[in-house]
Formats: structure tokens, C-alpha cells, sequence
């Protein structure tokens, strides 16, 4: 993401995986992943990526991950950088080989409740 490759960061999915960005609609299949990446990277730019509090549990061919992530993005049509925090939940496979991503949800952070009086 950070090279702003779309066809590097698409083929990491496997080729009936589901996709689910901040925000955006599902997106199932490789075309659509693609078109995903195409439609965020074409908009911004990827300065940092931290990923916090991650976990993975792997058995035999399948993995599942969670935790949380933090991204500074630069408006590639100008203006201030903005930061998306949120959480992410991941399910791979090992096929041909590879570990591919099957399914892949993250979400923005909610926004905090106001404090109570």
C-alpha cells in the first residue's frame, strides 16, 4: 500500500475473497478487490501504517488475525494528512503455496461516546 501498487496489494487475496474497507461497499472477487484498491489508492496516498495489538491463530492451511491499525494518508489532490485509526479482522489460506486472504474486514474506530455529566 505504502508503494501505491494496486496489483502487488490485490494479489494478496485469494480469487473468491471478500474485501471490506472503512466506509466502502463489500467487495467480492478479485476484479472488485482490485477496483477497491484502484479507488483508494488513486485517491490518497499511504505515508505510515502501524499495526497494534495483532493476533494470529493458524491451523494446518487456514489463519485468522485481528488487532488494530493506524494510518496517515496524504490527499493526493492536496490538503492536511489524516490519520484513520481502526480495527481490522483477517482470514487467510494457504493455496498453491501462498498465503492469500480469504476475507478481509477492517473498520473505522467508532467516534467516542460524549463524557457524561
Amino acid at each position: 500500500m505504502r508503494a501505491t501498487d494496486v496489483e502487488a496489494a490485490a494479489a494478496c487475496y485469494a480469487a473468491d475473497a471478500v474485501l471490506w474497507f472503512p466506509g466502502a461497499p463489500e467487495a467480492r472477487g478479485a476484479r472488485a478487490i482490485g477496483d477497491a484498491y484502484a479507488g483508494f489508492l488513486g485517491d490518497m496516498r499511504v505515508q505510515e501504517v502501524e499495526i497494534s495489538d495483532a493476533v494470529h491463530q493458524t491451523s494446518g492451511d487456514q489463519s485468522a488475525g485481528w488487532g488494530h491499525f493506524t494510518m496517515k494518508l496524504q490527499p493526493k489532490k492536496g490538503g492536511e494528512s489524516v490519520v484513520m485509526k481502526g480495527r481490522f479482522t483477517e482470514v487467510a489460506k494457504k493455496i498453491g503455496g501462498r498465503w492469500l486472504y480469504v476475507a478481509d474486514h477492517a473498520s473505522a474506530d467508532p467516534t467516542p461516546a460524549p463524557a457524561r455529566p
